[in-house]
């Protein structure tokens, strides 16, 4: 069911702040922590990476996956920047909106209303927020959320 979304906020490590204004503005970037997303009521819903306690250590980078939670998956003080106004987002923000999964083995988080798309997902230990669908990940039905 879609819901209004009112903000969204990037969580980055202290070590990205500096580098914050280089992704800032451009259509496709990572980070490496956290994304907050507010709706309309102030329920939230949190985006990061995460290795699963069942994963093969020696496969690190390919057992990392998107996670979607409805608290934080980070601990710590954040360094919270508002995206709201960039142009990955604006399009979104202020309007209903429908989080649902797509992708090879649902790995890809699209977040899109009626004329609008953000898709998340993770390379390596960093999220990939992106206005294009990844390539690799062409599926036509996606699994709501």
């Amino acid at each position: 069911m879609p819901v209004r979304l009112v903000k969204v906020e990037y969580n980055l490590g202290e070590y990205e702040v500096e580098d914050f204004q280089n992704f800032f503005g451009q259509a496709r970037h990572g980070i490496d922590r956290e994304i907050r997303l507010t709706f309309e009521g102030g329920a939230e819903k949190f985006l990061s990476w995460v290795q699963h306690d069942h994963c093969d250590p020696s496969r690190y980078d390919t057992d990392l996956h998107l996670e979607v939670s409805s608290k934080p998956l980070w601990k710590g003080a954040p360094v919270l920047k508002d995206m709201s106004s960039d142009q990955t987002w604006r399009d979104l923000v202020g309007r209903k909106v429908d989080l649902s999964w797509t992708g090879e083995h649902d790995s890809v988080l699209k977040i899109s209303s009626d004329d609008a798309s953000v898709w998340v997902t993770t390379m390596s230990d960093i999220i990939q927020v992106s206005k294009e669908k990844p390539g690799a990940t062409r599926r036509e039905n996606d699994r709501p959320i």
